[in-house]
Formats: structure tokens, sequence, C-alpha cells
């Protein structure tokens, strides 16, 4: 497929009914699934073989395990197997710990005080867990590299003693006694970026009783000494940190639990940041998770609902106005989500554990298929009306992306062959013209915008046939 092929695509498919945008086309059980108590908790990616497939490893709360799954690479998993962890395994993370290119599994235990390590064999396996101590009842985790010494490092939120847990690599996989970091009350979600651009990796920790998100500055040496502190809505639970705004500074994104609302906190990249700006979710937020749907380098951000049993998508404009949100369902009980190419498309999928019910469902991107859809969403109607205004949307858009390589002016109606009459004919002619006469291709790259209908000119241009005569 061409370029103006794929613009078309994508132009098209963004208008689509919610619950068309991911096909739950499998839905796995988890092993011994007749008892109800093994609460798939968290999920997420990783390499388990080194063969350039996306596998999934998934805790198992009530049963003190983990489960890795093989993707077979069209989107289907087969079950690998189970490795013990600590108590109450919860949140999860995967990085490579001891650089030998082959991704480790690193899960808090809520349960028993501490973090366990699964290093990788390399071979589809992984070693016993080794443990390592936090505080009281640890629940989420991020990695990074806090000491710049080329090895990743955890920091691990403690909910109940109200600190946070820094475990410094050694760098074999190993990690030295914690240091411990007050937070809020009740920390509970926790990210890493380098928010203030010194090139060192901060932290961002969302405490859930005292409603507010702590930013703790590492000076380098894997010590954070210095806070920025500010509020928003009631219940922080999942924190993650994106350029939303495209201005290379990395921005927060956390969910409410309580006020049903997720914050997106802009950064000015001077050790400041904007007033949350709010959007309203489904009901009891979970997870908050940011991967880029449909490829046009932009981030957008997905919401687990937990009591809604639906997923909300907040389309990135690539300014950082998400006020674009759709919801689709996703099966009970929804808790957390993690997103890779699942079935070899090109496209970013996602992985949903369903913490109730005991399993986990994969929802494939229909992204990449051609859809129908209202290019100008005149009246923002549903279903969309698809007429000959938005062939004309179409055409205009793409001649005023391409000034200088196309015919000058501007398409005024979608008669392409100037017989005052929009037919069949018209669209063959405007198809071969752009797929081959213009040589189209080799202009410019084609963005994926999403255009409103006074983005673009209505005025007939010079040289076309006035069909009101």
């Amino acid at each position: 497929m061409n370029k103006i092929g794929i613009v078309l695509l994508v132009v098209l498919a963004f208008y689509i009914e919610s619950d068309e945008l991911f096909a739950q086309d499998k839905i796995y059980l988890t092993p011994f699934n007749n008892r109800q108590d093994i609460g798939p908790h968290s999920i997420t990616t990783l390499n388990i073989d080194n063969d350039g497939i996306n596998d999934l490893v998934v805790t198992m709360h009530w049963a003190n395990r983990i489960h890795t799954y093989s993707s077979n690479g069209d989107g289907t998993f087969q079950f690998l197997g189970m490795y013990l962890t600590g108590s109450f395994p919860s949140g999860m993370v995967t990085a490579d710990l001891n650089n030998d290119y082959y991704t480790d599994i690193i899960v808090a235990n809520s349960g028993s005080r501490n973090v366990s390590v699964f290093i990788n064999k390399g071979n589809g396996l992984f070693h016993s867990s080794s443990y390592f101590g936090a505080n009281e009842n640890p629940s989420h985790l991020c990695v990074n590299d806090f000491n710049d010494d080329t090895y990743k490092d955890i920091a691990v939120t403690n909910r109940d003693s109200n600190n946070i847990s820094i475990l410094l690599n050694d760098g074999s996989g190993s990690f030295l006694p914690k240091v411990d970091y007050a937070a809020g009350d009740r920390p509970t979600g926790i990210c890493s970026a380098d928010f203030n651009n010194d090139g060192f990796a901060d932290i961002a920790v969302a405490n859930f009783n005292s409603d507010n998100i702590l930013i703790m500055l590492n000076n380098g040496w894997g010590i954070f000494n210095t806070n920025l502190d500010f509020p928003v809505d009631s219940g922080p639970g999942s924190i993650c940190a994106s350029d939303i705004d495209s201005d290379s500074d990395f921005d927060l994104i956390v969910a409410g639990e309580n006020s049903n609302i997720i914050s997106v906190i802009i950064n000015n990249g001077d050790n400041t940041f904007q007033s949350p700006i709010k959007y309203r979710t489904g009901d009891q937020p979970k997870t908050v998770y940011t991967f880029d749907l449909e490829n046009d380098g932009d981030d957008d951000i997905f919401v687990t609902n937990y009591l809604s049993n639906t997923i909300s998508l907040f389309k990135n404009s690539g300014t950082g106005d998400l006020s674009h949100r759709r919801d689709f369902k996703c099966g009970a009980t929804p808790l957390a989500l993690c997103a890779a190419d699942f079935d070899s498309d090109g496209f970013s999928d996602l992985a949903v554990t369903h913490f109730d019910v005991e399993k986990f469902s994969i929802l494939l991107n229909s992204f990449n298929h051609y859809l129908p859809g209202d290019a100008n969403m005149a009246d923002d109607a549903w279903p969309p009306q698809v007429i000959g205004s938005d062939v004309t949307y179409l055409v205009n858009y793409f001649m005023q992306m391409n000034i200088g390589c196309m015919l000058s002016g501007y398409f005024a109606s979608a008669d392409a062959n100037g017989d005052c009459r929009v037919i069949g004919s018209d669209v063959t002619k405007l198809v071969n013209y752009f797929h081959g006469t213009a040589g189209l291709s080799h202009c410019v790259d084609y963005p994926t915008a999403w255009l409103k209908p006074d983005d673009l000119p209505v005025e007939s241009p010079l040289g076309w046939p006035n069909c009101d005569k």
C-alpha cells in the first residue's frame, strides 16, 4: 500500500463505533480456573525467548505466583508455566536487569514485604525467584537506571508505611539493601522519567489518601533529595509518564479512582508543571496506560474502568488535546492492561486482566483495516453519514497537504472529472490520479491529523467548471 492508501485508511478508520476499534477475539481463562481464587492482577509484555515476538506474563494475586504465556505471533497464546512469588503479588514490570539482552521479571509482593526477581534463562524459562526486602504492603513498582551505571534499578511504593523503597542493582541482577524515602499517605502508583531534563531518572508517586502527586528529583547518584508536590483529584492510584504535548518533556497522567477523573499534568520543562487538565472516565478507573494506537507518533491514553466494564480511549491530537474520548466494552472488572503487537500486523494490541472473573483477554487493534467513515463528521452523528461531501473533504485534504506537487487550487466538489456529476467515474479518476498519474508518493510524507471541516477552504478553484450555470 502506498502512502495515500495509508492516509486514507487512517482518516477513515478513526471514525468508527467504539466497540469496533478492538476485536475481542481471544479470552484466556487462567489455569485451574475451576478455583475462584486466582486473581489475575498485573499483566505485562516481554520477549521470553528472544525470538522477537511479544509474549505475556500475569501475576496471580490470590495464588502467589506468576503465569507466563508464549505468543504464536497471530494474536493467540499458549500457557508456558508458573513460578512462585511472595505473598499476594500485585504490581509487576519487566526489564533486562543484568544486561544479558534477555528480559527479566520484577514483582511487588504486597503481603510479604518484598520484591521477587525472576532472571530469564534465555530459553523460555526463568530462574526461581530471588527476594529483596521492601516495607509494608509494596504494591506498584518501576525500573530505571537511577545511579547512571547502565543497570536498571527498582523503585517500589509501600502503601502501609507511607514511603517508597529504592533497590540499586549491583550489576548481576541482584540488589543492594533498600533505601527508603518518605512519600504521602498511602503511596500507590509510581513511574520514572527525567522530568527536569538534567539527564537523570526521577520518580513520580501518586498518594491515594492525600490526593497529591509527589515528584522526587534525582541528584544523579540515585539519591532523591528534592521534591515537587501538587494536588490532584480524589484517590490517585495509577500514574504514568509520556510526552503528551510533543514538546520533548515528560508529562504525567494519573487516574483518580474515587473521582472518576484522569488528570493530565503538562510539564513546562523547568521544574514546574501546569495545573491538571481533567477528563472524565468510566466508574473507578484502575489503570492508566499510554501507547500509540495508530502509529502517528503521538501516545494516546487508555484507562480501565473497573466498575463500568469498559476501557476509555483518549485520542491524542499531538498538542495535548485529549477531549475526544471513546469507551469500548472489554469484559467484566478490567484491572490492568499492557500493549504490544500481538498479531504481527505492525499495530499495537491490548492485553487486559479481569480480576474477578479469573481471565485475561486479548483485544486486537482494528485500526489497520479499511472501514467506512464520515470523514468530515459535520454533524457528529452516529452512525456516520457517508456522502459526497466526505469525498470532497478527503480530496481537499490531500490537495492542501501537497501544494507544489499536485494541481494548484482545491476541489469544490467531488466532481473530479468536471462533468457536473458525482458518480463512480470520479472515484476512479481520483484513485488513478493519487496512485500513479501525479507520482504523489514522491512528494512529501502525509500526516494523519484529525481535521475539522473548517480547516479546509471551500471556494472553487480557477479552471474548474461552474456547475451552477
